[in-house]
């Protein structure tokens, strides 16, 4: 971008550099346009408890490795990450790598010997012995008011040859390495008892005078008795263990070399990998700083701070009162229109119950013939009539002699009048059982077929987003209500206001008129500040107060760096402010002055199975990609960027990666022009900015999930001032650690053809040979060791 950049961003640029401070190694990157943040993705309940790592729920934790995973170009402004994925990166860099046998190999080999005089000296039988005292706490008496000794440590489950070993009796000559291990076990065992013992002694604060007394009797009495005894233990671990010695001599032999380093960062990452939630990526733990920093995208804006015209408010809040109204009915007619098919069924089951109950009731002392001759009678009297429940109950007495006369001919007697009576009723009831079991078989056919048919249109996946939007239109109402509460007269037409009321009773009134559009503020005005104040800052900039500067920046897939073309932007073109109409040309920043003021606060990212420091041991290493790790030496690149240079890292693994980025949030610009505003630059910066585009480098958009952030932007305008306050939270700035140039080799060094032979076996000791040869220093350097006690 070099020359071409607005002073006014490069004074942005440096603040945020100077206050959120940088070390020689990093690199200060605006992310222009800065990238939204949504509070919903990354907020957790508990964030803000030691527990944060351990109750963070796994959609979090992938949200988090995600947005910390991309990887930057290398220049001070950017237009987002890449397409680079840091873990892939450094797990290509890891198995790529292996130790280089070069700088490092040599000088092992001249440590060879001297570690197996070492190796020599620690094996040398010495004199067994057992340390005068093995339980330091027998001298203390019994009292009462004192807890319970805590018994001698033991060592569980010790094999044979280890007693044995230890034991002088039966192991007169021990090697000089288990005589050390031995006594500092005993000095350690009888110091931890020590300090459990006057742990467990500790009175709690409800504890009666007697176990205060027993206690400070314990620390004054026999506590400095204890404490000289562990100084005898200990110098005889001193003499006779030769303590300082022997860890001086296993400094010589415990030696981590760059490849026991790497084996290490390859294990480490691979412990930590997890699996994305769709199982298509391999996901790694992150830590940012504060844990609770998602608590904190929340605007400090109040709705009614972002109230520009009450008209227009207005009739957005009657717009969206109508479209809830609208998706209520059709709500409601979805539901309305959805059949319950297991309420159908059980009516059709309860029906023929029904049914059964009353043909059991009507055949209930009859016989079977006698049953199936009147059945059949009221079958062919009934037979011709529409309504037959109606023309059973119309029979009479010519039907009841007709029907005797068929029993007789069956030889069943006839009829009693209170049986013909019973039967007629009876019979009328199961024909209304039979009309109502086929009217709920018929209902639940019908809605069997109706279900079959709708299966693939079931009306709840439009419920369930009817639902949302009655939601969200509900949060809209509620915001855009709070919103004209800043209003003197919310009503869109002039009212009448009653300051006070008279002795007399009479009110007294004011008119207040129609309020239609507020006017912009004069300068930046941050609302007060609520949770988290202390982990913001605040920043005002003005364009009139930036002085020239030879200072040039570099920039990557930037399409919004040179303010000289434009205000605005608008999204999903890819194009700068060029791109909109004719009339965004006309503010510039030539003709217009720019105050901007934001809250920002710093992240760090801190990645455990990282290892940054590897990457600076390069020299020991063999590299087996073509592509370098780096673009160089840091300040080489940090010259090359100040001068404006385009620096490419893309054929390079790990040129660099964030350790913090920068969020900014409740955003307000003032324009004031030297000229007029034309309408056309006011409506297009509106209609620009209102399709998820943005003013200057910050982007406009609504919250899904927060109830005080549902204006993208708001917008106050007069002749020659514009006021826009912006209260997304958004990512402005990364700091980046440049990786250290890439030293490794390209050329394999094979092993030494002494590597792989096997050690001598330790000698005697009086073969040992570590006599002075002069000022008791022998012939590799090392200090005479003292003879055998």
């Amino acid at each position: 971008m070099g020359s071409t950049t607005d002073p006014l961003i490069l004074h942005m640029y440096d603040k945020l550099r100077e206050t959120f401070g940088l070390g020689d190694n990093d690199l200060f990157q605006m992310e222009m346009p800065a990238r939204l943040l949504e509070m919903g993705n990354y907020f957790y309940e508990g964030s803000d408890g030691i527990n944060a790592q351990q109750v963070k729920p796994p959609a979090v934790a992938e949200a988090e490795f995600r947005l910390a995973n991309g990887m930057l170009n290398l220049s001070n402004l950017v237009g987002g990450p890449n397409g680079s994925k840091l873990s892939e990166s450094y797990d290509e860099v890891l198995f790529g790598l292996a130790p280089a046998n070069v700088q490092t190999g040599v000088e092992m080999d001249k440590l060879v010997p001297d570690q197996q005089k070492i190796f020599d000296w620690l094996y040398e039988e010495v004199q067994n012995f057992d340390p005068p005292a093995s339980d330091l706490l027998s001298i203390i008496p019994a009292d009462t008011n004192l807890p319970t000794k805590p018994d001698v440590i033991k060592e569980k489950n010790q094999s044979e040859y280890t007693k044995n070993l230890r034991d002088p009796s039966k192991t007169p000559k021990i090697p000089r390495m288990d005589l050390y291990e031995k006594l500092l076990d005993v000095y350690q065992a009888e110091r931890f008892r020590w300090v459990q013992f006057k742990n467990d002694a500790r009175p709690k604060k409800d504890d009666p005078q007697e176990k205060w007394n027993a206690y400070d009797r314990l620390l004054t009495t026999y506590a400095p008795v204890i404490d000289a005894k562990l100084e005898a233990l200990w110098a005889v671990l001193l003499v006779r263990g030769q303590y300082h010695r022997v860890r001086k001599y296993i400094s010589y032999i415990d030696i981590q070399t760059a490849g026991e380093a790497l084996q290490r960062a390859k294990e480490s990452l691979r412990a930590s990998a997890t699996r994305s939630i769709d199982d298509t990526e391999d996901v790694y733990p992150v830590v940012f700083t504060p844990n609770n920093w998602a608590k904190y995208l929340s605007t400090n804006f109040r709705p009614e701070d972002m109230l520009a015209d009450v008209e227009n408010t207005l009739d957005r809040l009657r717009s969206a009162e109508k479209d809830r109204s609208m998706l209520t009915l059709r709500r409601d007619g979805l539901l309305a229109g959805r059949q319950d098919i297991k309420a159908l069924e059980k009516a059709a089951t309860d029906a023929s119950n029904a049914l059964r109950t009353a043909q059991t009731a009507m055949v209930k002392g009859y016989g079977e013939t006698a049953i199936n001759c009147i059945q059949m009678y009221f079958d062919a009297t009934t037979k011709k009539s529409e309504n037959k429940v109606a023309a059973t109950k119309a029979l009479n007495d010519t039907n009841k002699a007709e029907l005797d006369e068929s029993l007789k001919k069956s030889k069943e007697p006839p009829l009693t009048p209170e049986q013909w009576k019973a039967l007629i009723d009876m019979q009328a009831k199961c024909l209304q059982n039979q009309t109502n079991v086929m009217i709920a078989n018929d209902a639940y056919s019908d809605a069997q077929l109706a279900a079959s048919k709708a299966r693939g249109e079931d009306p709840s996946n439009s419920l369930e987003v009817i639902n949302e939007k009655i939601q969200s239109l509900t949060i809209d109402i509620e915001y855009y209500q709070k919103m004209l509460q800043a209003s003197e007269n919310p009503m869109g037409v002039p009212i009448t206001k009653i300051t006070k009321v008279g002795a007399d009773g009479k009110p007294e009134t004011v008119s207040e008129p129609v309020e239609g559009a507020r006017e912009p503020e004069k300068t930046p005005v941050a609302p007060p500040s609520q949770d988290g104040a202390s982990v913001w800052q605040e920043f005002v900039m003005d364009s009139t107060n930036t002085q020239a500067t030879s200072t040039k920046l570099s920039s990557s897939s930037v399409s919004h760096s040179d303010w000289s073309m434009g205000l605005w932007f608008a999204s999903g073109s890819g194009h700068s402010d060029s791109a909109t109409t004719d009339s965004s040309k006309r503010a510039t920043n030539k003709n217009t002055d720019i105050q901007i003021g934001f809250r920002a606060m710093k992240v760090a990212i801190d990645r455990p199975w990282f290892n940054a420091q590897l990457l600076g041991q390069t020299r020991e290493f063999f590299h087996f990609n073509a592509n370098k790790i780096s673009a160089g030496s840091p300040q080489t690149i940090h010259d090359s960027l100040k001068n404006g240079d385009h620096v490419d890292g893309s054929e390079c693994m790990i040129p660099s990666w964030a350790t913090a980025f920068v969020v900014v949030k409740d955003v307000h610009i003032i324009l004031t022009s030297k000229d007029k505003f034309e309408d056309s630059e006011i409506h297009d910066m509106k209609s620009s900015s209102g399709s998820s585009g943005g003013f200057l480098c910050f982007q406009c958009s609504k919250s899904s999930s927060s109830s005080d952030h549902r204006d993208a932007f708001s917008m106050k305008s007069s002749d020659n001032r514009i006021s826009i306050r912006i209260p997304a939270p958004q990512i402005l700035g990364w700091v980046s650690q440049l990786a250290p140039e890439d030293h490794s080799v390209k050329t394999y060094t094979p092993f030494n053809e002494k590597e792989f032979e096997k050690p001598p076996v330790p000698v005697k000791a009086e073969t040992v040979d570590l006599k002075a040869t002069d000022g008791g220093i022998n012939l590799h350097g090392l200090p005479t060791p003292p003879k055998t006690p």
